[in-house]
């Protein structure tokens, strides 16, 4: 299983990734590469890493980490993201393709009974109360993404499998089952109904969610669990 989270120029549709790092089993790579437009603004913001801390790097494609990570989705690996659908999207831009994916921001929207009150990573970190020296690094640097994820992986996968009474086998099924499909969310985590299970909202105010999945549907990338969630309850 490939644990994987990559930094970007931007979250729009032509940006590239410039960093990338992944663990498997023993080995983690953590890499900084030259992408083929700057970085923006609002990602600097944010990783506080700018296009001239890049400049001197190679490009992505014709590195050996592209190569290996090309071997890997060729050998049908699992990958392993945060929101897997936008690193898997990242990674196709330079010609990957993983077959097999497992999402810990899908897995949390699944096993939240509505006591979580946001499904981002570092959230989770707090939420399943782990311990991690991370040393100089810092949240959204993509090493030190892939170290929270694969804690909170584990917490999660054992979740899933006392829920359903898995083996260790039929807990992966699961969990790729569940990430390659659209999940039913339960709770409103923003907006004036910040908090507000969904099923209560259609019965009081069914115009919010109207209003809410057309908003959904003008941008729908990424947003395949609100859309099969409003959906439903509009049915």
């Amino acid at each position: 299983m490939l644990f994987i989270d990559t930094e970007t120029t931007g979250v729009d549709a032509p940006d590239r990734l410039y960093q990338v790092a992944w663990k498997l089993h023993q080995d983690t790579v953590n890499e900084m590469f030259k992408p083929p437009l700057p970085i923006s603004h609002v990602a600097s913001s944010i990783t506080h890493v700018t296009t001239k801390d890049v400049a001197g790097k190679a490009p992505f494609i014709g590195s050996p980490t592209h190569a290996k990570l090309a071997q890997l989705a060729a050998d049908n690996e699992i990958f392993i993201a945060h929101n897997a659908q936008f690193d898997l999207k990242m990674v196709s831009k330079e010609g990957i393709t993983f077959k097999q994916h497992i999402c810990t921001l899908k897995l949390a929207r699944h096993i939240d009974e509505g006591d979580m009150v946001k499904h981002t990573l570092q959230y989770l970190r707090y939420y399943y109360d782990i311990e991690i020296d991370l040393g100089d690094l810092a949240p959204h640097d993509a090493l030190a993404d892939i170290i929270v994820l694969e804690a909170v992986f584990k917490k999660l996968a054992r979740s899933i499998q006392l829920k359903y009474s898995l083996t260790k086998e039929g807990t992966i099924k699961k969990m790729l089952e569940i990430s390659m499909n659209p999940v039913m969310l339960k709770k409103i985590t923003f907006g004036k109904y910040k908090g507000r299970l969904i099923g209560d909202i259609a019965k009081e105010d069914k115009s919010y969610l109207i209003w809410l999945l057309n908003e959904k549907r003008k941008n729908p990338d990424g947003e395949e669990d609100w859309l099969h969630t409003l959906s439903h309850y509009l049915k």
